[in-house]
Protein backbone atom coordinates (compact mmCIF):
# COMPACT_ATOMS: atom_id res chain seq x y z
CA UNK A 1 0.00 0.00 0.00
CA UNK A 2 1.28 3.75 -0.83
CA UNK A 3 -0.09 4.95 2.74
CA UNK A 4 2.07 2.58 4.60
CA UNK A 5 5.12 3.16 2.19
CA UNK A 6 4.62 7.50 2.80
CA UNK A 7 4.40 6.28 7.06
CA UNK A 8 7.91 4.36 6.25
CA UNK A 9 9.39 7.28 4.36
CA UNK A 10 8.57 9.75 6.75
CA UNK A 11 9.59 8.07 10.11
CA UNK A 12 12.93 7.17 7.97
CA UNK A 13 13.12 10.77 6.98
CA UNK A 14 12.91 11.44 10.14
CA UNK A 15 15.22 9.18 11.71
CA UNK A 16 17.80 10.45 9.62
CA UNK A 17 17.01 14.16 10.16
CA UNK A 18 17.59 12.99 14.06
CA UNK A 19 20.72 11.69 13.24
CA UNK A 20 21.96 14.63 11.31
CA UNK A 21 21.44 16.87 14.17
CA UNK A 22 22.80 14.60 16.51
CA UNK A 23 25.91 14.70 14.57
CA UNK A 24 26.02 18.29 15.41
CA UNK A 25 25.64 18.63 19.03
CA UNK A 26 28.25 17.14 21.18
CA UNK A 27 26.64 17.55 24.79
CA UNK A 28 23.58 15.71 24.39
CA UNK A 29 22.06 13.14 27.11
CA UNK A 30 19.00 10.65 27.03
CA UNK A 31 19.24 8.81 29.65
CA UNK A 32 17.34 7.83 32.31
CA UNK A 33 19.61 10.59 34.22
CA UNK A 34 18.56 13.19 31.97
CA UNK A 35 15.89 14.51 34.29
CA UNK A 36 17.27 14.69 37.29
CA UNK A 37 16.12 16.63 40.56
CA UNK A 38 19.28 18.05 42.76
CA UNK A 39 18.08 19.25 46.01
CA UNK A 40 21.02 20.72 48.32
CA UNK A 41 18.33 19.58 51.64
CA UNK A 42 15.28 18.30 52.28
CA UNK A 43 12.53 20.59 54.77
CA UNK A 44 9.75 18.77 54.07
CA UNK A 45 8.30 21.96 56.28
CA UNK A 46 9.22 24.71 53.70
CA UNK A 47 7.17 25.83 50.62
CA UNK A 48 7.99 25.99 47.27
CA UNK A 49 8.47 29.77 46.54
CA UNK A 50 10.08 31.15 43.36
CA UNK A 51 10.79 29.24 40.25
CA UNK A 52 13.04 30.37 37.90
CA UNK A 53 14.10 29.22 34.23
CA UNK A 54 17.45 28.55 31.97
CA UNK A 55 18.11 27.63 28.77
CA UNK A 56 14.94 28.43 27.37
CA UNK A 57 15.39 29.77 23.40
CA UNK A 58 11.76 29.08 21.97
CA UNK A 59 10.03 27.93 24.69
CA UNK A 60 7.27 31.05 26.37
CA UNK A 61 8.61 31.36 30.19
CA UNK A 62 5.17 32.62 30.80
CA UNK A 63 3.78 29.30 29.25
CA UNK A 64 5.68 27.24 31.57
CA UNK A 65 4.75 29.35 34.51
CA UNK A 66 1.23 28.27 33.60
CA UNK A 67 1.95 24.76 33.49
CA UNK A 68 3.32 25.03 36.95
CA UNK A 69 1.23 27.94 38.11
CA UNK A 70 -0.15 24.50 41.11
CA UNK A 71 3.12 24.16 42.57
CA UNK A 72 3.39 27.35 43.68
CA UNK A 73 2.98 27.29 48.00
CA UNK A 74 3.40 23.21 47.49
CA UNK A 75 5.52 21.52 49.78
CA UNK A 76 9.05 21.56 48.74
CA UNK A 77 9.71 17.48 49.08
CA UNK A 78 10.52 14.75 47.02
CA UNK A 79 6.77 13.52 45.95
CA UNK A 80 5.85 17.68 44.83
CA UNK A 81 9.27 18.26 42.84
CA UNK A 82 8.92 14.72 40.99
CA UNK A 83 5.90 15.60 40.21
CA UNK A 84 6.81 18.87 38.70
CA UNK A 85 9.52 17.26 36.43
CA UNK A 86 6.74 15.06 35.24
CA UNK A 87 4.37 17.91 34.31
CA UNK A 88 7.72 19.45 32.23
CA UNK A 89 8.03 15.99 31.01
CA UNK A 90 4.46 15.76 29.41
CA UNK A 91 5.09 18.70 27.68
CA UNK A 92 7.68 16.82 25.38
CA UNK A 93 9.56 20.05 24.85
CA UNK A 94 12.83 19.21 26.69
CA UNK A 95 15.55 16.94 25.82
CA UNK A 96 17.08 17.54 29.48
CA UNK A 97 15.51 18.81 32.87
CA UNK A 98 17.49 19.65 36.18
CA UNK A 99 15.38 21.31 38.95
CA UNK A 100 17.99 22.48 41.34
CA UNK A 101 16.10 23.76 44.61
CA UNK A 102 17.77 26.44 47.36
CA UNK A 103 16.31 25.87 50.47
CA UNK A 104 18.55 28.42 52.42
CA UNK A 105 15.67 30.99 52.40
CA UNK A 106 12.10 30.74 53.94
CA UNK A 107 10.80 29.28 50.96
CA UNK A 108 12.58 27.10 48.56
CA UNK A 109 13.70 28.24 45.16
CA UNK A 110 13.73 26.32 42.24
CA UNK A 111 16.24 27.00 39.51
CA UNK A 112 15.22 24.56 36.30
CA UNK A 113 17.47 24.05 33.52
CA UNK A 114 16.31 23.05 30.43
CA UNK A 115 17.55 22.38 27.18
CA UNK A 116 15.24 21.82 24.12
CA UNK A 117 14.11 19.77 21.56
CA UNK A 118 13.76 20.38 18.00
CA UNK A 119 10.37 21.55 17.07
CA UNK A 120 10.47 22.68 13.82
CA UNK A 121 10.89 19.82 10.80
CA UNK A 122 10.55 19.88 7.28
CA UNK A 123 9.84 15.90 6.14
CA UNK A 124 9.99 15.65 2.56
CA UNK A 125 9.39 12.03 1.72
CA UNK A 126 8.85 9.84 -0.97
CA UNK A 127 7.90 6.54 -2.01
CA UNK A 128 7.22 3.52 -4.74
CA UNK A 129 4.12 1.01 -4.38
CA UNK A 130 3.48 -1.47 -7.40
CA UNK A 131 4.94 0.79 -9.87
CA UNK A 132 3.73 4.19 -8.80
CA UNK A 133 5.36 7.03 -7.26
CA UNK A 134 4.71 9.56 -4.77
CA UNK A 135 6.08 12.36 -3.22
CA UNK A 136 5.77 15.45 -1.17
CA UNK A 137 6.34 17.75 1.71
CA UNK A 138 5.14 18.20 4.76
CA UNK A 139 6.52 21.03 7.39
CA UNK A 140 5.58 21.23 10.85
CA UNK A 141 5.91 22.89 14.44
CA UNK A 142 5.41 21.28 17.52
CA UNK A 143 6.08 24.03 19.43
CA UNK A 144 4.91 27.10 17.49
CA UNK A 145 5.20 30.53 19.15
CA UNK A 146 7.01 28.46 21.98
CA UNK A 147 3.58 27.88 23.87
CA UNK A 148 3.19 24.48 22.29
CA UNK A 149 0.82 25.22 19.53
CA UNK A 150 1.06 22.54 16.45
CA UNK A 151 1.15 23.46 13.01
CA UNK A 152 1.44 21.24 10.34
CA UNK A 153 0.75 21.66 6.34
CA UNK A 154 1.66 20.35 3.05
CA UNK A 155 0.66 17.75 0.59
CA UNK A 156 1.57 14.75 -1.60
CA UNK A 157 0.97 14.05 -5.15
CA UNK A 158 1.08 11.07 -7.75
CA UNK A 159 0.22 9.84 -10.96
CA UNK A 160 -3.36 8.98 -9.64
CA UNK A 161 -3.81 10.92 -6.59
CA UNK A 162 -3.33 14.18 -4.46
CA UNK A 163 -3.61 15.62 -1.39
CA UNK A 164 -3.31 18.98 0.32
CA UNK A 165 -3.76 19.23 4.01
CA UNK A 166 -3.05 22.13 7.42
CA UNK A 167 -3.71 22.04 10.72
CA UNK A 168 -3.44 23.91 13.48
CA UNK A 169 -3.89 23.22 17.01
CA UNK A 170 -3.75 25.38 20.46
CA UNK A 171 -3.95 22.84 23.34
CA UNK A 172 -5.95 23.80 26.80
CA UNK A 173 -3.63 24.13 29.47
CA UNK A 174 -6.31 24.75 32.08
CA UNK A 175 -9.61 25.83 32.53
CA UNK A 176 -8.91 29.57 31.86
CA UNK A 177 -7.06 28.72 28.66
CA UNK A 178 -8.97 26.59 26.15
CA UNK A 179 -7.75 25.16 23.30
CA UNK A 180 -8.54 24.75 19.51
CA UNK A 181 -7.67 22.75 16.68
CA UNK A 182 -8.58 23.74 13.35
CA UNK A 183 -7.66 21.76 10.15
CA UNK A 184 -8.86 22.03 6.15
CA UNK A 185 -7.68 19.36 3.63
CA UNK A 186 -8.59 18.32 -0.47
CA UNK A 187 -7.90 15.42 -1.81
CA UNK A 188 -8.10 13.13 -5.23
CA UNK A 189 -7.35 9.75 -4.90
CA UNK A 190 -9.24 5.68 -5.56
CA UNK A 191 -10.11 4.38 -2.14
CA UNK A 192 -10.16 0.50 -2.32
CA UNK A 193 -12.13 -1.61 0.60
CA UNK A 194 -11.55 -5.28 1.28
CA UNK A 195 -13.29 -7.50 3.58
CA UNK A 196 -12.20 -9.42 6.09
CA UNK A 197 -9.71 -11.98 4.00
CA UNK A 198 -8.43 -8.95 2.45
CA UNK A 199 -10.29 -9.68 -0.71
CA UNK A 200 -11.07 -6.46 -2.57
CA UNK A 201 -14.77 -5.97 -2.66
CA UNK A 202 -15.03 -2.33 -3.15
CA UNK A 203 -13.32 0.74 -5.39
CA UNK A 204 -14.32 4.32 -6.39
CA UNK A 205 -12.42 7.40 -7.65
CA UNK A 206 -13.25 10.29 -5.61
CA UNK A 207 -12.38 13.87 -5.14
CA UNK A 208 -13.12 16.37 -2.25
CA UNK A 209 -12.52 18.96 0.38
CA UNK A 210 -13.28 18.53 4.65
CA UNK A 211 -12.80 21.68 7.01
CA UNK A 212 -13.25 21.80 11.15
CA UNK A 213 -13.16 23.30 14.38
CA UNK A 214 -12.61 21.90 17.84
CA UNK A 215 -12.71 23.15 20.93
CA UNK A 216 -10.98 21.79 23.92
CA UNK A 217 -11.53 22.17 27.74
CA UNK A 218 -9.39 20.97 30.31
CA UNK A 219 -11.69 20.31 33.51
CA UNK A 220 -9.15 19.84 36.47
CA UNK A 221 -5.69 18.24 36.55
CA UNK A 222 -7.19 14.71 34.96
CA UNK A 223 -10.38 15.47 32.61
CA UNK A 224 -10.45 17.31 29.26
CA UNK A 225 -13.76 17.86 27.34
CA UNK A 226 -13.95 18.85 23.31
CA UNK A 227 -16.55 19.33 21.40
CA UNK A 228 -16.30 20.86 17.78
CA UNK A 229 -17.93 20.53 13.99
CA UNK A 230 -17.06 18.95 10.79
CA UNK A 231 -17.86 19.30 7.01
CA UNK A 232 -16.49 17.23 4.12
CA UNK A 233 -17.88 17.23 0.38
CA UNK A 234 -17.10 14.73 -2.07
CA UNK A 235 -17.57 14.00 -5.43
CA UNK A 236 -17.42 10.28 -6.45
CA UNK A 237 -17.00 8.64 -9.90
CA UNK A 238 -18.40 5.65 -10.98
CA UNK A 239 -16.98 2.15 -9.86
CA UNK A 240 -15.67 0.28 -12.23
CA UNK A 241 -17.61 -3.05 -13.45
CA UNK A 242 -15.73 -5.57 -11.49
CA UNK A 243 -17.38 -3.57 -8.55
CA UNK A 244 -20.80 -2.69 -9.98
CA UNK A 245 -22.94 -4.88 -7.73
CA UNK A 246 -21.32 -3.23 -4.16
CA UNK A 247 -21.30 0.29 -6.01
CA UNK A 248 -25.29 -0.44 -5.45
CA UNK A 249 -25.21 -1.80 -1.88
CA UNK A 250 -22.79 0.03 -0.37
CA UNK A 251 -22.22 3.06 -2.12
CA UNK A 252 -24.76 4.02 -5.12
CA UNK A 253 -23.88 7.77 -4.95
CA UNK A 254 -22.11 10.34 -7.05
CA UNK A 255 -21.84 13.19 -4.42
CA UNK A 256 -22.35 13.71 -0.81
CA UNK A 257 -21.60 15.86 1.93
CA UNK A 258 -21.80 15.72 5.70
CA UNK A 259 -21.93 18.28 8.85
CA UNK A 260 -20.84 16.30 12.07
CA UNK A 261 -21.07 18.07 15.34
CA UNK A 262 -18.88 15.59 17.52
CA UNK A 263 -17.77 16.04 21.36
CA UNK A 264 -15.61 13.41 23.63
CA UNK A 265 -14.51 13.43 27.57
CA UNK A 266 -11.53 11.91 28.56
CA UNK A 267 -10.28 11.28 31.97
CA UNK A 268 -6.45 10.09 32.28
CA UNK A 269 -3.15 10.77 33.63
CA UNK A 270 0.66 10.13 32.65
CA UNK A 271 3.63 9.79 34.97
CA UNK A 272 7.16 9.74 33.85
CA UNK A 273 9.91 7.39 35.29
CA UNK A 274 12.58 8.33 33.79
CA UNK A 275 12.50 5.90 30.48
CA UNK A 276 8.73 6.02 30.05
CA UNK A 277 5.95 8.73 29.70
CA UNK A 278 3.05 6.04 30.70
CA UNK A 279 -0.34 6.28 30.54
CA UNK A 280 -3.78 5.80 32.13
CA UNK A 281 -6.99 7.24 30.21
CA UNK A 282 -10.48 6.56 29.51
CA UNK A 283 -12.06 8.23 26.89
CA UNK A 284 -15.88 8.61 25.81
CA UNK A 285 -16.90 9.89 22.43
CA UNK A 286 -19.96 10.56 20.20
CA UNK A 287 -21.23 12.04 16.85
CA UNK A 288 -23.95 13.09 14.39
CA UNK A 289 -23.79 13.01 10.78
CA UNK A 290 -26.24 15.05 8.89
CA UNK A 291 -25.21 13.67 5.67
CA UNK A 292 -26.96 15.07 1.92
CA UNK A 293 -26.62 12.65 -1.10
CA UNK A 294 -27.61 15.69 -3.12
CA UNK A 295 -30.68 13.29 -4.48
CA UNK A 296 -33.73 15.24 -3.71
CA UNK A 297 -34.38 13.90 0.02
CA UNK A 298 -34.00 15.46 3.59
CA UNK A 299 -30.89 15.47 4.81
CA UNK A 300 -30.32 11.94 6.57
CA UNK A 301 -29.09 11.55 10.31
CA UNK A 302 -26.86 9.30 11.56
CA UNK A 303 -24.72 8.74 14.99
CA UNK A 304 -21.48 7.48 15.97
CA UNK A 305 -20.17 6.35 19.63
CA UNK A 306 -16.66 5.30 20.64
CA UNK A 307 -14.64 4.15 24.08
CA UNK A 308 -11.15 4.01 24.67
CA UNK A 309 -9.39 2.71 27.47
CA UNK A 310 -5.38 2.62 27.60
CA UNK A 311 -3.03 0.70 30.85
CA UNK A 312 1.09 1.56 30.51
CA UNK A 313 2.35 0.36 33.64
CA UNK A 314 6.00 0.01 34.52
CA UNK A 315 7.09 -3.18 36.23
CA UNK A 316 10.14 -4.62 37.78
CA UNK A 317 12.14 -2.35 36.56
CA UNK A 318 11.77 1.54 34.63
CA UNK A 319 12.89 -0.31 31.37
CA UNK A 320 9.89 -2.69 31.12
CA UNK A 321 6.28 -1.79 30.98
CA UNK A 322 2.93 -3.29 30.71
CA UNK A 323 1.05 -2.25 27.59
CA UNK A 324 -2.78 -2.71 27.34
CA UNK A 325 -5.16 -0.72 25.22
CA UNK A 326 -8.92 -1.60 24.37
CA UNK A 327 -11.45 0.43 22.30
CA UNK A 328 -14.98 0.30 20.39
CA UNK A 329 -17.00 1.93 17.55
CA UNK A 330 -20.21 1.82 16.94
CA UNK A 331 -22.47 3.50 14.36
CA UNK A 332 -26.49 3.72 13.23
CA UNK A 333 -27.20 4.41 9.83
CA UNK A 334 -23.89 5.97 8.73
CA UNK A 335 -22.58 5.92 4.84
CA UNK A 336 -19.79 3.34 4.32
CA UNK A 337 -17.35 6.93 4.46
CA UNK A 338 -18.37 6.82 8.22
CA UNK A 339 -17.44 3.32 9.20
CA UNK A 340 -13.93 2.61 10.36
CA UNK A 341 -11.31 0.13 10.21
CA UNK A 342 -8.65 -1.28 12.49
CA UNK A 343 -6.55 1.42 14.17
CA UNK A 344 -9.43 3.01 15.98
CA UNK A 345 -9.95 0.13 18.14
CA UNK A 346 -6.06 -0.49 18.54
CA UNK A 347 -5.66 -3.43 16.75
CA UNK A 348 -3.07 -3.95 13.51
CA UNK A 349 -4.48 -7.48 12.71
CA UNK A 350 -7.62 -6.59 10.76
CA UNK A 351 -6.97 -6.21 6.98
CA UNK A 352 -5.54 -2.92 6.32
CA UNK A 353 -8.46 -1.78 4.31
CA UNK A 354 -11.11 -3.08 5.84
CA UNK A 355 -14.02 -1.35 7.45
CA UNK A 356 -17.07 -1.56 9.24
CA UNK A 357 -19.66 0.11 11.18
CA UNK A 358 -19.03 -1.44 14.30
CA UNK A 359 -16.05 -3.11 15.58
CA UNK A 360 -14.19 -3.48 19.02
CA UNK A 361 -10.97 -4.59 19.79
CA UNK A 362 -7.70 -4.64 22.28
CA UNK A 363 -4.32 -5.58 22.82
CA UNK A 364 -1.84 -6.52 25.79
CA UNK A 365 1.60 -6.96 25.75
CA UNK A 366 5.00 -5.21 27.28
CA UNK A 367 7.64 -3.26 25.98
CA UNK A 368 10.91 -3.12 27.17
CA UNK A 369 14.16 -0.01 26.39
CA UNK A 370 16.99 -2.24 25.67
CA UNK A 371 19.19 0.55 24.34
CA UNK A 372 19.96 4.41 24.78
CA UNK A 373 21.73 6.44 22.73
CA UNK A 374 22.81 10.49 21.59
CA UNK A 375 19.50 9.45 19.15
CA UNK A 376 17.41 8.51 21.42
CA UNK A 377 15.57 5.67 23.49
CA UNK A 378 15.26 1.93 21.84
CA UNK A 379 12.41 -0.21 22.55
CA UNK A 380 11.45 -3.61 21.57
CA UNK A 381 7.43 -4.31 22.14
CA UNK A 382 4.76 -8.11 21.68
CA UNK A 383 1.22 -7.67 22.05
CA UNK A 384 -1.74 -9.76 21.60
CA UNK A 385 -4.35 -8.53 19.91
CA UNK A 386 -7.93 -9.52 19.45
CA UNK A 387 -10.98 -7.99 17.59
CA UNK A 388 -14.47 -8.25 16.63
CA UNK A 389 -16.12 -6.58 13.28
CA UNK A 390 -19.05 -6.42 11.53
CA UNK A 391 -18.44 -7.52 7.79
CA UNK A 392 -20.81 -6.41 4.96
CA UNK A 393 -22.74 -9.49 5.18
CA UNK A 394 -24.10 -8.36 8.50
CA UNK A 395 -21.54 -11.34 10.26
CA UNK A 396 -20.17 -10.98 13.30
CA UNK A 397 -16.14 -12.04 12.76
CA UNK A 398 -13.41 -12.87 15.25
CA UNK A 399 -9.69 -12.12 14.60
CA UNK A 400 -6.76 -12.83 16.67
CA UNK A 401 -2.68 -12.63 16.31
CA UNK A 402 0.70 -11.43 17.64
CA UNK A 403 2.46 -7.72 16.99
CA UNK A 404 5.55 -6.97 17.74
CA UNK A 405 8.24 -4.68 16.85
CA UNK A 406 10.43 -1.61 17.61
CA UNK A 407 10.54 2.10 18.98
CA UNK A 408 12.49 4.63 19.05
CA UNK A 409 11.89 7.67 21.12
CA UNK A 410 13.87 11.06 19.75
CA UNK A 411 15.71 12.49 22.39
CA UNK A 412 16.43 15.68 20.57
CA UNK A 413 13.21 16.22 18.45
CA UNK A 414 10.11 17.04 19.99
CA UNK A 415 7.77 14.16 18.38
CA UNK A 416 6.81 11.59 20.63
CA UNK A 417 8.03 8.21 18.79
CA UNK A 418 9.03 5.83 15.53
CA UNK A 419 7.37 2.82 15.06
CA UNK A 420 7.45 -0.37 12.99
CA UNK A 421 5.56 -3.42 13.71
CA UNK A 422 4.22 -6.49 12.40
CA UNK A 423 1.29 -8.53 13.21
CA UNK A 424 -0.52 -11.58 12.21
CA UNK A 425 -4.29 -12.58 11.87
CA UNK A 426 -4.13 -16.03 12.85
CA UNK A 427 -7.77 -16.23 11.75
CA UNK A 428 -7.03 -15.17 8.18
CA UNK A 429 -3.41 -16.17 7.75
CA UNK A 430 -2.20 -12.98 6.71
CA UNK A 431 0.66 -10.32 8.25
CA UNK A 432 0.18 -6.55 8.24
CA UNK A 433 3.24 -4.35 8.29
CA UNK A 434 2.81 -1.09 10.04
CA UNK A 435 4.66 1.82 10.01
CA UNK A 436 3.67 5.19 12.36
CA UNK A 437 5.28 8.35 12.72
CA UNK A 438 4.36 9.60 16.81
CA UNK A 439 2.71 12.69 16.05
CA UNK A 440 -1.35 12.18 16.07
CA UNK A 441 -3.26 15.78 14.53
Amino acid sequence: MIRRNIFFAVAFLSAVFAFSQEMESENSVATEESAEIVAETEEESKKIGEITFSGLKKTNEKYLRRVLKDFEGKDANEENLKALENALQKEQLFEEIKVNADTSGETVSLSISLKEKISFLPLPFGAVSNGNAMFGLFVMDTNAFGVRDSFVFGGLYSASSMMGFAMYSKHAVDITHPGFTLSASSSKSTTTISDEAENDVFEYDHKGFGAGLTISEKLGKYVSVNAGCSYSYMNSDEADDEYAAWDDTFFGIDRIQTITPHFSVGIGATDWNGVFLSQKSIGFGGSLLFTDFFDGETWQKAQTASAKLVLQQPLFSPKFRLMSAAAAFWSHDAAITAWQGGSAVNVSILASNFVSKRLAGGNAGFEWAFATSKIGTFSAYGLYECAWAQNFAEDIVFAHGPEGGMKLYLSKIAIPALNFGMAYNAVEKFWNTTFAFGVQF
